[in-house]
This record gives structure tokens, C-alpha cells and sequence, in this order.
């Protein structure tokens, strides 16, 4: 297996991003319009984009257009959507968004990208409080894995951080 065809069946959004044009275009030169549109949609950068003057032609980097981390972000995740793969790696991938649009992504993203698994790397637990299993990694070892709540129940590390970042007493 090479690298290319790894990098063809997965996806990848990472915390920063680099692109050349704005719009998801880029991570499929094929897609349709309306494929594009939908995934800028679902990412919450649509209205964004269609507002600059060039809309999705969009030249945005060091000779274009500047975008914020957060628009910069919610691109790369269209983009993500977009590829249409059955793996999507997310680091760190809705951290400069606020919780309300980065909860309004995730849903959009379990919608576009069903039977697709998705691993997110975050430090912000509210982005992960839904998934299907949560992994803790302390000391470079998974520590614990379960559901929200019953990582919750355990009395865990997680229920730790979950605790002091939610800022609600243990139950």
C-alpha cells in the first residue's frame, strides 16, 4: 500500500490549515457545485464564503483574502466532508470555534459522513462528550475507554478534567 493511496481513503483536519483557494473545492477538483455548497453548509462556512466578492473563487492565504483560525478551521472541515473517505482524523480540528458552532459541526459532520469512523484528538471535552468511545491517553498509554457517562460513573481521569473544565462538582 503506498502513501498516496493511504492518503486517498482518509481525511485528515488538523488545527492549522494551509490552502490555496478558499471553499472545499480542493479536497475534490470533481465535485459538483452542489456537493461543495452542501459540505460548506455542514461545516458552517457557506454564508462566509458566498459574501466575499469572488465567493468560492475566493483567493484567500499571504496573496488573497485573510480568513480567521475559526473560518479557517470550518473550511478545512468542509473539506474533510467533502473527500468523502472512511476515515476522518480530526486534531485538534474545532478548537479556535465556539462551543455552539462546534457542536452544530459535529452533528452536521455524523449526518454527511455516515457509516465513516471518526477520530478526534481534543482537549476540549465537550467535543467529544458524544462519541461512540472515548480513549484517554495518559503517559502515552491508553488509561481508560467508555462512553462519556461511564467514564463519568468511573470516577476517572476523565471525570477529572470533565469536572474541572465543565466547572460542575462530581456527582
Amino acid at each position: 500500500m503506498s502513501i498516496d493511496s493511504i492518503d486517498d481513503a482518509n481525511s485528515c483536519c488538523k488545527q492549522q490549515v494551509i490552502w490555496a483557494r478558499s471553499g472545499a473545492r480542493n479536497a475534490n477538483p470533481d465535485a459538483e457545485d452542489s456537493d461543495v455548497y452542501e459540505a460548506c453548509r455542514a461545516a458552517g462556512i457557506h454564508n462566509q464564503i458566498v459574501a466575499c466578492p469572488d465567493g468560492y473563487d475566493t483567493r484567500v492565504g499571504e496573496q488573497g483574502s485573510l480568513l480567521s483560525g475559526g473560518e479557517k478551521q470550518r473550511v478545512a472541515l468542509a473539506q474533510t466532508i467533502l473527500k468523502n473517505t472512511k476515515l476522518i482524523l480530526m486534531d485538534e480540528a474545532t478548537a479556535a470555534l465556539d462551543t455552539c458552532t462546534e457542536q452544530h459541526i459535529l452533528q452536521s459532520l455524523g449526518k454527511f459522513t455516515p457509516g465513516c469512523t471518526v477520530v478526534i484528538v481534543a482537549n476540549r471535552l465537550s467535543t467529544i462528550m458524544h462519541a461512540d468511545k472515548i480513549m484517554v491517553i495518559h503517559g502515552g498509554r491508553v488509561a481508560e475507554s467508555g462512553t462519556h457517562q461511564q467514564l463519568l460513573k468511573m470516577s476517572s481521569h476523565y471525570a477529572s478534567l470533565w469536572f474541572s473544565q465543565s466547572m460542575q462538582p462530581p456527582h
